[in-house]
């Protein structure tokens, strides 16, 4: 079985590719909306992705250092992708694809977080 960093490695991965396909998109966003709705779709749009790479970053991070201290953040972290998906599966349906790339992420950056606890690296005091 991969160790832990692998499993946040992949998940940062995902999560990133995600955040740059639904960057690359804004200016879809752009042509949807008209007035003030178009400023806050936009705002909100990008701001989604910023989020999700910050989200990966962190995980990138966990991965590479590898603490169990990391582990209840990587947790509460994966809860962002995870709602995003279940939100996108509310509203756009089952067809949606992107919705299946954030809750695979969410996944498999809780299955990291929990073998990060069984791999913890001892860090010793300064």
């Amino acid at each position: 079985m991969p160790k832990a960093r692998t499993f946040l490695w992949i998940a940062s991965a995902i999560l990133a590719g995600t955040a740059f396909l639904h960057a690359m998109s804004w200016g879809f966003v752009r042509t949807q909306f008209t007035g003030d709705a178009s400023e806050i779709a936009r705002l909100l749009w990008f701001s989604l992705a910023i989020d999700w790479m910050i989200v990966a970053g962190m995980w990138l991070a966990a991965g590479y250092g590898g603490a169990a201290l990391l582990r209840p953040l990587v947790l509460v972290s994966a809860v962002i992708p995870i709602a995003a998906a279940v939100a996108q599966f509310l509203v756009l349906g089952a067809s949606f694809p992107g919705l299946y790339l954030l809750a695979l992420a969410g996944a498999v950056a809780i299955i990291g977080a929990v073998r990060l606890g069984d791999e913890a690296v001892a860090v010793p005091p300064a």
